[in-house]
């Protein structure tokens, strides 16, 4: 059943995100297990994004763990490449586009 929401209730009462066309900026760190490692090999590294937003996407790699990534030293590194995909949406956005 479809509301008139961004999203859908299925059978069961289990929510399914309809599909939506926006840009997603995925940040993945690189230090991890072997276990995480092998699961990329074989796991599309969109993760689930490829079912719901159907826009542009892209990854960085940046250092740390999944945790890690978010607390010195690595967050500098984190907050680098964040700056950047901000101030290029900032100058597309002030450029109309």
């Amino acid at each position: 059943m479809r509301g008139s929401s961004s999203f859908a209730i299925a059978e069961g009462g289990r929510f399914v995100p309809e599909p939506i066309s926006v840009p997603v900026v995925q940040f993945d760190s690189y230090d991890e297990g072997i276990l995480t490692r092998l699961i990329r090999v074989f796991v599309d590294a969109r993760r689930g994004w490829r079912q719901v937003c159907t826009g542009n996407y892209e990854n960085h790699a940046v250092p740390g763990s999944h945790l890690s990534m978010l607390r010195a030293p690595h967050v500098k590194e984190t907050a680098r490449r964040l700056r950047i995909v901000l101030e290029r949406i900032d100058e597309s956005m002030s450029a109309g586009g």
